[in-house]
């Protein structure tokens, strides 16, 4: 049936054609619509409770877990000349659209001495500016600002912006970012400026994903077409595997734009893979096309190769991750589209242009090398087998040494300007990476309990010796500030309300004196829900994660079990990725492996042949992961996904070179001839597809992203040690079987 199905193009090539043109314009016209997800929901936990929680609060105290900071440094930030364009600054954010609150030395109000609420501007007006060395003077007084807004050396000033809930689009999150970094370039007081924070790395992420879209695509086609015109040496062996190459792209994206699929971070290098992948498939069919037997064997062949392909990227399923399953499920569809293409379309082009049998047939370069590497084989099987032993225990040594890491600034290259702007507002500030802490104490009015607010105090002296946080700001800092400036007394005393009917009071007037806000970031209307706002240094997940352990910790220390500390936001719900990253290389790995062993075992119809055919291709998985540990590259979302689709892709050879084996076996050959045959008619096609597979990955590097561009370089690598296993490792296994009986 199988083999029925693949003629069909050539026995009804015009037919064939006819139908794929058609079906190449439909989904051409699917794929103009292909969506790019730029929204860091994807690579969220489907299901996450966390999620909900960070969720919830968002809803109930603002968007403060995604704050942008835009620093000014400038040699005294407390100038005139620097107040007067910093105010103008804060002025030109808070008109951008879709920001929802800005704050900096310039906008915040402190009441007056006196009974009721009446404000007064921090740094005065423009018509009557405080002096210097008085705001000065204000500033240092009051530890709220402290690095939240102001640095304590008077060097560096912060305008924290508060986004509108743009609930994951990422679209109407770039024009906002867009207008705060206009806002930002137009600065024209002393001194320099930064622009950092989650949603403008986002951005910036989300404008490297354009730009890998643009690059890496035409620059796999030109790969593509070098290595065609070097594996066949004719104009024909290019512009005809090229129509089907090109057929089964536009199919693949446009299947993938049909059913939902998304272009994304880790999805963006699915084009240029599928090309390369079909590229190896025209490398194994166009040769064999004009003879019956050998294009029949070889079309069974590399449909299984491709199914295993396609296991190898549906097995990335099995992840919690949405950016990771979508991934699977578009690369997929995209091998299956590109086989369709390459073993349909190709024999119908052929059938309908036909052109000397030397045209399409590939040159032999490197016979004589692989002459050279079946007599190694045929006289040392043993000796090659231990030193495949050797490297897979070194490299699963190297396995005790990966590391799971979500550091998203470990996306973009050292020479990327986000490192500098994190380091920058990291150094001079209180951080880029806020969190919100919920303390939940079970009860409505409890924080206007003067215990509860005492022991919040005391909650954040403790936070802020957590290595990595760096400042806290909560519901007493407010209070405190409120009435002791209302008092006319030292605002850097912190001031605790005697009893709740105090503190109730102080809460209503605030409300009513039309600053409801100013307490609303830090506790709910109920009085029950506190929030600590959290500013730290962390962009590590391995860093985080100690830090959420030991906010946790502390809440159980300090408020008992009756109370719930829950630290939230978006890089802790972020974080929680690592742990899954993990467990689903391990789950999506073992599927694969079960898979493909069981297609092995049904195609060669021996389990102990299947069994024998997996050995050479886990020891390239083992040294994938052993020179990642080794090299100190970690496992992230862009380079988790690498083992499966490598298992699934490297199998490919190690079918071709069993059935040439086998089949001339089956023609009477003993092992060595079969063996010395298989090396120098059926080598050459596997090296090249190998070296297409491996080029084609090897792209990455031109990336914009460091995780795709290790992708890159490990798949590339992997390949190359799968084609000296299947050269090697698998003859020699093969050869002591014959020899044994």
């Amino acid at each position: 049936m199988i083999t029925r199905l693949i003629e069909i193009g050539r026995r009804h090539p015009r037919a064939a054609a006819f139908t794929f043109l058609f079906l190449v314009f439909g989904l051409g016209m699917a794929a103009l619509s292909l969506r790019v997800d730029t929204s860091a929901e994807g690579v969220l936990l489907d299901n996450d409770p966390d999620r909900a929680t960070r969720d919830f609060a968002r809803a109930a105290f603002g968007t403060l877990d995604e704050v942008i900071v835009v620093m000014v440094e400038a040699p005294s930030v407390y100038a005139p000349e620097t107040i007067a364009a910093l105010r103008r600054l804060t002025d030109a954010l808070a008109g951008v659209p879709g920001v929802a609150e800005v704050l900096s030395l310039t906008n915040l109000e402190l009441p007056t001495k006196g009974w009721g609420l009446v404000l007064a501007p921090l740094a005065g007006t423009p018509q009557a500016p405080v002096p210097a060395d008085a705001l000065r003077r204000r500033a240092e007084r009051m530890p709220i600002l402290t690095d939240n807004l102001v640095s304590a050396d008077g060097r560096a000033a912060a305008v924290n912006v508060l986004l509108q809930e743009y609930g994951g689009d990422g679209a109407a999150l770039a024009r906002v970012v867009e207008g705060i970094r206009r806002a930002a370039a137009a600065w024209d007081g002393p001194g320099r400026i930064t622009v950092a924070g989650i949603p403008a790395t986002k951005v910036d992420i989300a404008d490297l994903m354009h730009r890998d879209l643009i690059r890496l695509t035409p620059a796999t086609i030109a790969l593509i077409v070098i290595l065609l015109f070097a594996t066949f040496r004719s104009p024909r062996g290019i512009w005809l595997p090229m129509l089907a190459i090109g057929a089964g792209e536009v199919m693949a994206l446009g299947f993938a734009s049909f059913t939902g699929r998304t272009v994304s971070v880790v999805s963006i290098v699915i084009p240029s893979v599928v090309l390369a992948i079909g590229c190896s498939y025209v490398v194994h069919l166009f040769p064999a096309l004009s003879e019956d037997t050998r294009r029949i064997r070889t079309q069974v062949a590399v449909f299984l190769s491709a199914l295993t392909t396609v296991v190898g990227f549906l097995s990335l399923v099995t992840s919690r991750i949405h950016t990771i399953r979508d991934h699977g499920v578009f690369a997929a569809i995209g091998a299956g589209c590109m086989y369709a293409a390459v073993f349909l379309l190709l024999p119908a082009l052929d059938r309908i242009f036909p052109g000397p049998v030397r045209d399409q047939a590939p040159v032999l370069t490197g016979t004589r090398a692989l002459r050279g590497l079946a007599d190694t084989v045929i006289a040392r099987p043993r000796a090659i087998l231990i030193g495949a032993f050797l490297l897979t225990v070194l490299s699963l040594l190297g396995l005790l040494r990966v590391r799971v890491e979500t550091d998203y600034l470990a996306y973009f290259r050292a020479s990327h300007p986000v490192h500098g702007e994190v380091a920058r507002v990291n150094d001079r500030l209180s951080g880029s990476i806020p969190m919100m802490v919920m303390v939940d104490a079970g009860r409505d009015w409890a924080f206007e309990d003067p215990a509860m607010l005492r022991s919040v105090v005391l909650f954040q002296r403790a936070l802020e010796k957590i290595p990595g946080i760096k400042k806290t700001v909560a519901l007493p800092d407010v209070l405190s500030l409120v009435h002791r400036a209302m008092q006319g007394e030292e605002v850097e005393r912190l001031w605790i309300p005697e009893d709740a009917s105090q503190a109730a009071q102080l809460m209503q007037l605030i409300e009513f004196g039309g600053r409801k806000q100013s307490i609303a970031h830090y506790v709910d209307d109920r009085r029950r829900i506190a929030n600590v706002y959290v500013r730290a240094n962390l962009v590590s997940s391995r860093d985080l994660s100690r830090a959420i352990a030991r906010i946790r910790q502390v809440g159980r220390a300090m408020f008992g079990e009756a109370v719930s500390v829950v630290p939230t936001g978006t890089m802790i719900v972020l974080n929680k990725t690592s742990g899954t990253i993990a467990r689903g290389i391990v789950s999506s790995l073992l599927l694969a492996l079960a898979v493909i062993t069981v297609l092995m075992i049904l195609h060669l119809r021996s389990w102990k042949l299947g069994l024998l055919a997996m050995v050479p291709n886990l020891l390239p998985i083992a040294f994938l992961f052993g020179a990642m540990g080794a090299l100190g590259v970690t496992l992230s979302t862009g380079t988790s996904i690498a083992a499966s689709i490598a298992l699934g892709l490297i199998v490919d050879e190690t079918i071709h070179f069993i059935g040439a084996y086998r089949a001339r076996r089956a023609a009477g050959l003993d092992a060595e001839a079969a063996l010395r045959e298989v090396f120098e008619q059926v080598g050459p096609p596997i090296v090249w597809s190998a070296v297409i597979l491996a080029a084609g990955f090897a792209v990455l590097v031109l990336s914009s992203f460091l995780p795709l561009v290790y992708l890159g370089i490990f798949m590339a690598v992997t390949i190359t040690v799968s084609l000296l296993s299947d050269l090697l490792v698998l003859p020699a296994l093969l050869l002591l079987v014959d020899r044994r009986g």
